[in-house]
């Protein structure tokens, strides 16, 4: 599923040709509703926002052309004022985000922060995120006084984060997260006292920077905050260097209960102190419905482990518990044994991946009834799968993949998870799944991985009722069978990846008539199909056919007389015997082509210079004669010709 969901992920960003200017309208863009009421900002603030325009030095998006075009700065972008005074309220210049960003896409607004900021003196809302400005966070910031939401996340800042922040008293929501793929921790604290000071702190975020220096007070600290809800601490190089003692206790503090949310993923938290503080959050009974302690890699240490356990079952509330990552060496019975039985009737998210979990998929599965999601990915989970997985009716995404399971899945094990819409068991070689022929499932799934399990000899028929599937992976599952046409026939237009090689499949592809809405990918290499490509195949992003017997079909597949959206073609090793047609012009978004070993014949045609994107080309091993065409001079991007 890893390959699977990288190729997929590699070619959705190929896809998403990212331009900032056409980025509509995350930015919150209140000012329509003054333009009815005839309230005009005051000129000193009309004054302040010029001059903060000023200080931007790169404008990639266009935010702040309409500034200054009214006399009205109610009516530019990104303002809104109060609907009777007329004074700008909130100042909102976030940067659009992409779903796969990872706070590295290109920004709109480059510069620095004017202090004329300042004279917005009823500014309570300021977003600046995902902008690149210099240098630290100004400290004259901390002099805003009304401001209650401040978003400084991804905005480029570097440096020590100054105390100044402390003075924002009104503050409910503080976000400065910085939390990249790769930890580089250009922002940091000296000391986190500043933070204890904003005691109407509903919302905390401070991924990504570098808090160190304050692993002996951060837990008294947040313990004083009692009006907090969400607290993210991710990859914070946090530690709990001493056990907690009463002066620590969340009990011997000033409490709210309000807290519901902790992420603490990616630090360095390796003793009991994070267990004892999450104890008694839950003797205050608490209402923490979401934890995640993953990529702490020490987190269960041997010596305490089952205590860490049974202590997180004493959250009654806990609706996601994300350990990923943290050093779990039980068997999977024994977790869910050390959970609460308050808690099974909570639990809708268990994220137990890239553990040494072991074992069975246990009968008191069924306890936990009311989950939605369930993740025991990379483990060493090696029994059965108890048919009481199929108890849990709630059930939406089940993986179970890149562990050893062993013995057999049946339609009983699935019959009643109605609402399944992801299945993976990816790379559970000995797991045999024995479905009825005729069994109709009782979901639609979305996205199925069964790579490298024992699916075959046969075709898996009720792959024909799955109308919505977007990724099928059964590449490597042993089936030696022809593919039925009501399969392709019920292939979801919106579908995103078909991986089928390396199995034994046979016979002719239908050429049905279907429609992409996303150009897919697919992948049949490596079995022994045979005959004509079919001609719906073309409609796709990248096609794998290499090591089969297709010998017929290829001059009408690659004269479709439309442009195609192929970037990855490979045809590698099959029997074609055409002469290449002149007819590359409609593939002029290839990036990769093969065409080694089959039986090509001819002049390389002149249409191959269209190919100007092509940066891999393989023609080795045919019949191909003749000079090459000056046309492939205008392949200026080609590495591997």
């Amino acid at each position: 599923m890893r390959e699977m969901h990288s190729l997929v992920l590699l070619l959705l960003i190929t896809w998403l040709t990212i331009i900032c200017c056409e980025a509509k309208s995350e930015i919150d863009n209140n000012n329509n509703n003054n333009k009815s009421k005839g309230i005009e900002c005051t000129e000193s603030e009309r004054d302040a926002l010029l001059e903060f325009k000023r200080g931007i030095n790169v404008d990639r998006c266009g935010v702040l052309d309409s500034w200054g075009v009214s006399q009205d700065c109610c009516l530019w972008r990104g303002i809104q004022c109060h609907n009777l005074s007329g004074h700008v309220i909130a100042l909102n210049l976030r940067t659009p985000q992409t779903p796969y960003d990872d706070g590295n896409q290109e920004t709109c607004l480059d510069g620095t922060i004017s202090v004329s900021i300042l004279d917005l003196k009823h500014l309570k809302y300021l977003d600046l995120s995902y902008n690149r400005f210099q240098g630290q966070i100004p400290k004259f910031i901390g002099s805003l006084a009304n401001l209650e939401y401040l978003n400084l996340s991804y905005a480029g800042f570097t440096g020590v984060i100054p105390r100044e922040i402390g003075n924002l008293s009104r503050l409910t929501s503080l976000d400065l997260n910085y939390v990249h793929y790769y930890s580089d921790y250009n922002i940091r604290v000296e000391s986190l006292w500043w933070l204890s000071q904003l005691t109407l702190l509903r919302e905390v975020n401070l991924g990504g920077i570098d808090l160190s220096l304050t692993s002996n007070n951060w837990v008294s600290i947040v313990n004083n905050l009692p009006f907090l809800q969400v607290l993210r601490l991710d990859d914070c190089q946090l530690s709990l260097k001493l056990p907690l003692d009463s002066s620590l206790s969340y009990r011997s503090t000033n409490f709210s209960t309000t807290l519901g949310v902790i992420s603490l993923r990616r630090n360095n938290l390796n003793d009991t102190s994070i267990f004892e503080w999450l104890y008694d959050l839950g003797r205050v009974k608490t209402n923490l419905f979401y934890l995640d302690l993953s990529d702490n890699q020490q987190l269960f240490k041997s010596d305490f482990q089952q205590t860490g356990l049974n202590i997180l079952g004493n959250l009654c509330n806990l609706q996601t518990l994300e350990l990923f990552n943290t050093g779990l060496n039980y068997s999977f019975s024994d977790i869910i044994q050390s959970l609460s039985i308050c808690s099974y009737k909570s639990l809708m998210y268990l994220g137990l991946n890239s553990n040494q979990i072991w074992g069975s998929i246990p009968e008191n599965i069924s306890n936990l009834s009311y989950l939605k999601e369930l993740y025991v990915e990379n483990n060493e989970l090696n029994g059965p799968i108890s048919q009481a997985l199929g108890k849990l009716s709630m059930l939406e995404t089940l993986s179970l993949s890149f562990n050893p399971l062993k013995g057999v899945l049946t339609d009983a094990h699935l019959s009643n998870l109605s609402r399944l819409i992801i299945l993976s068991l990816v790379f559970n070689t000995e797991l045999v799944l024995n479905i009825s022929a005729n069994w109709v499932p009782p979901f639609q799934l979305d996205e199925l991985y069964l790579r490298s399990c024992q699916v075959g000899p046969d075709f898996p028929i009720w792959l024909t009722t799955q109308k919505k599937l977007t990724i099928i992976d059964i590449t490597n599952t042993s089936i030696s069978d022809t593919i039925p046409v009501s399969f392709f026939t019920s292939l979801s237009p919106k579908l995103k990846a078909l991986a089928m090689s390396r199995n034994m499949m046979y016979g002719i592809l239908p050429n049905v008539s279907i429609t992409f809405e996303a150009s897919p990918l697919i992948d049949l290499s490596s079995n022994n199909f045979s005959g004509a490509i079919p001609l719906f195949l073309r409609n796709v992003s990248a096609l794998r056919l290499n090591n089969n017997h297709f010998s017929k079909g290829l001059v009408p597949f690659l004269c479709p007389q439309t442009k195609m959206p192929l970037m990855y073609l490979h045809l590698a090793n099959n029997a074609f015997s055409d002469k290449l047609p002149n007819c590359w012009g409609y593939f002029d978004k290839l990036l990769v082509l093969h065409l080694e070993n089959n039986k090509l014949w001819g002049n390389l045609p002149i249409s191959m210079g269209s190919l100007n994107q092509l940066n891999s080309l393989h023609l080795s091993s045919n019949n191909l004669s003749g000079e090459l065409p000056e046309s492939l001079l205008n392949c200026s991007s080609l590495i591997i010709p």
